[in-house]
């Protein structure tokens, strides 16, 4: 005869004296479907008590309140004898809770119901809960239909009688699921943990709720070691695959759930404590709690997986030591010492009737992220270059941070400037780096987001003026170098460098509105300076970027010197913008070719709109000391100009030439060139350049770069036939 779970605490109602929606569209559905009888109805007793208890005699784990209906589930595809133990008519119940983010449950009612894989975890003396959903409650609740529940029940059972509800290629299932929380460092290794040169243990760092604590595995020295909770490894044989089980709350039914023989695990745990405590040494005063950390291999049908489990159990170090026979009392001090060793067998042998009846909490153990975990949750492709990021201001920093949480890059610091408080509107740091190098604040925060990140290399030193060897070695070293200064100074003397790497350079405008990003290609055949030329011209010609360089509207003092002045700019427009460049940089560096991109931000609308430019091979030419530098494209807008002069009866023309001489690096860039003014004189044999409107464009020109660009030239052309060199007067 088969006996059902009993439901004599819940109180038996007519249909029509359901209430709940749900439950009025399961009756719905049940009725029209011939799979299913209906056989009852039935309500929870209304009961004021905190969510975290549960009523003692409810089969229904974890649903406090509501209404149930009781049915049968016909399905004659199942075999009657599967191997699996499911009938091909079984009695289930639909418990629909008051709260509709809730997830109606499903639950098995016959007493000897296999738990299978893909059940939900309950207490031994509960009902067997099916695990229909991959999803949360709340997005099972935003589609949820009655008739595709009872669709999904038919298919569990069946899936379940072929034993191919589990994917083969699917991860194992765990054979139980926790409530506490441990959090341990990416990659540690047991060797790590088990050497007692170093202290290892468990703190409590906070707390979900009344019944659920966080806790993290820390290296710890002697100060902190009074707030923590010793720690024990212990390394078990691998399991098979099996379905969730109840949840164990001794250590005996722990040991019985992941190894054949609880002897095991004591054994394991006795040795690790002797270990310890070879020697004799003092045991921490007030501490009534030990942690337990056990890994075990989970063999799935494909696949296997290594898990660690850890056991917060309710008993001090030094009794856990002495009912396992580990440890003996040294003397009247709080010093303890392994157990001594007779005939091979230690004088102490394990109480197995204390030990069974330790009580123990679990903690789900989660690792923290590596490098490349953090890369493969970001979505990114590549583990990026071994670069240099010159400039750890607010840019510079969010970008480090960014790049740490894709796993993107092994970086080199380099920035000689200190965090000072004006800072804190819009660099990464905090309060409590106020004072620190930029470079040692960058490491830290980048270190805080990936403990594993610690091939970061500092260095706190002025690129353009350092002489150090290992900073010069890093630079050559490198595959990319990225500038992400407030100037271009260096990434003009790195462009020239003919040994330099790949550079690129990122910089927000003054006003914050826009951003650049310029790239040599691979090969370096257009090197940076030539890009910041073209990026230049762009700005000239291009009315939409009138303002693209504008000048912050306010400026703030931040010390008491005459350069102590600093751009008003919410902190807001760094991370947006730093989002754009540090994503791009990712994209555009991984191609062969180079780049300049803006980007310009409306602060009305939120709307960003990006202009890339049409990038030209470059031209150079010394001149006595200087070397003048312009491009193919300076080359086809004065050939235009010239056009224009010989269509007008082949007459010599001629202009203004724009752009900028660096006399540190002893370079002429030529950025962009004007058509002759039309009050100039031009004939066959001779051109005089008028002044109409040149000091008008000497202005756009100046106002547009930010008074990087100026008057530097004239340029003059003669008609076909006649030799470009210039007339002796």
């Amino acid at each position: 005869m088969i006996e059902f779970v009993p439901l004599e605490d819940f109180f038996d109602v007519e249909v029509d004296a359901l209430v709940l929606k749900r439950t009025r569209c399961l009756v719905r559905a049940l009725r029209r479907n011939t799979c299913f009888e209906l056989i009852s109805t039935m309500q929870f007793p209304q009961k004021a008590a905190s969510t975290s208890k549960y009523r003692k005699n409810t089969p229904f784990f974890p649903i406090h309140e509501g209404e149930v209906l009781v049915c049968n589930v016909i399905n004659q595809s199942i075999p009657t004898n599967n191997p699996f133990g499911i009938f091909p008519r079984e009695r289930i119940a639909f418990v629909i809770p008051i709260d509709n983010d809730q997830a109606v449950g499903i639950f098995a009612l016959r007493n000897n119901f296999p738990r299978l894989l893909h059940t939900n975890l309950s207490p031994k003396d509960c009902a067997v809960s099916l695990c229909l959903n991959n999803l949360d409650a709340q997005t099972v609740a935003a589609s949820w239909t009655a008739e595709r529940m009872l669709q999904q029940v038919q298919w569990w059972l069946e899936q379940s009688a072929e034993g191919t509800i589990h994917a083969a290629e699917q991860t194992p299932e765990l054979p139980f699921f926790t409530g506490h929380e441990l959090f341990v460092p990416a990659g540690i290794t047991t060797d790590e943990l088990r050497d007692t040169s170093r202290y290892w243990a468990v703190v409590r760092i906070a707390q979900k709720n009344d019944i659920h604590w966080v806790m993290r595995l820390l290296e710890l020295d002697d100060i902190q070691r009074n707030a923590s909770l010793p720690i024990y490894i212990v390394d078990l044989d691998t399991i098979s695959h099996r379905p969730i089980s109840f949840k164990p709350t001794t250590l005996s039914e722990l040991a019985n759930l992941l190894c054949d023989d609880a002897d095991n695990l004591y054994h394991k745990l006795k040795n690790e404590l002797k270990n310890k405590f070879q020697g004799g040494r003092a045991v921490l005063p007030n501490n009534n709690y030990v942690v337990i950390l056990i890994r075990v291999k989970i063999q799935g049908v494909e696949l296997s997986m290594e898990k660690f489990y850890a056991a917060l159990v309710d008993i001090s170090e030094q009794q856990l030591g002495i009912h396992l026979g580990a440890l003996i009392k040294l003397n009247n001090a709080n010093n303890y010492g392994a157990a001594t060793e007779i005939n091979g067998q230690t004088s102490g042998s394990p109480n197995r009737e204390l030990l069974e009846q330790l009580q123990l909490e679990l903690m789900e153990v989660t690792s923290l992220p590596t490098k490349n975990e953090l890369q493969a949750w970001s979505g990114n492709p590549t583990n990026g270059p071994d670069g240099v990021l010159v400039g750890l201001g607010a840019l510079g920093s969010e970008l480090l941070q960014l790049w740490t949480r894709a796993g993107w890059g092994r970086w080199v610091l380099v920035d000689s400037d200190y965090l000072r408080p004006h800072n804190l509107a819009r660099h990464a740091g905090y309060s409590e780096h106020i004072g620190m190098r930029k470079v040692a604040v960058a490491k830290q925060l980048a270190e805080s987001i990936n403990p594993s990140a610690d091939d970061l290399l500092v260095f706190n030193e002025d690129i353009c003026t350092t002489r150090a060897p290992e900073l010069a070695n890093a630079l050559s070293n490198a595959e990319l170098i990225v500038d992400a200064t407030a100037g271009l100074p260096f990434s003009r003397r790195a462009g020239m460098d003919s040994n330099s790497k790949r550079i690129t350079s990122l910089f927000l405008t003054p006003n914050g509105m826009g951003t650049v990003l310029m790239i040599e290609d691979k090969a370096r055949n257009l090197p940076i300076h030539a890009i910041e030329a073209q990026y230049y011209r762009t700005l000239i010609s291009s009315d939409c970027l009138a303002d693209h360089l504008a000048p912050a509207s306010d400026l703030f003092r931040s010390g008491t010197g005459c350069r102590d002045k600093s751009f008003v700019m919410p902190h807001s427009r760094v991370l947006a913008h730093a989002a754009i460049l540090a994503e791009q940089t990712q994209l555009l560096s991984a191609r062969d070719s180079g780049a300049c991109r803006i980007w310009q931000h409306t602060q009305e609308t939120g709307a960003v709109v990006m202009k890339e430019i049409a990038l030209s091979t470059i031209v150079t030419r010394n001149s006595d000391d200087f070397t003048v530098i312009y491009d193919e494209g300076l080359i086809i807008k004065l050939r235009q100009y010239r056009q224009q002069g010989l269509s007008a009866g082949g007459r010599e023309t001629g202009g203004v030439l724009f752009g900028y001489v660096d006399f540190s690096l002893m370079i002429i860039m030529l950025v962009d060139a004007f058509p002759a003014p039309p009050d100039s004189i031009a004939t066959t044999t001779g051109f005089t350049r008028g002044v109409v409107g040149v000091s008008e464009a000497c202005q756009l020109v100046s106002q547009r770069t930010l008074n990087q660009v100026n008057y530097v030239g004239e340029w003059h052309s003669h008609p076909r036939g006649h030799s470009a060199k210039h007339s002796p007067t």
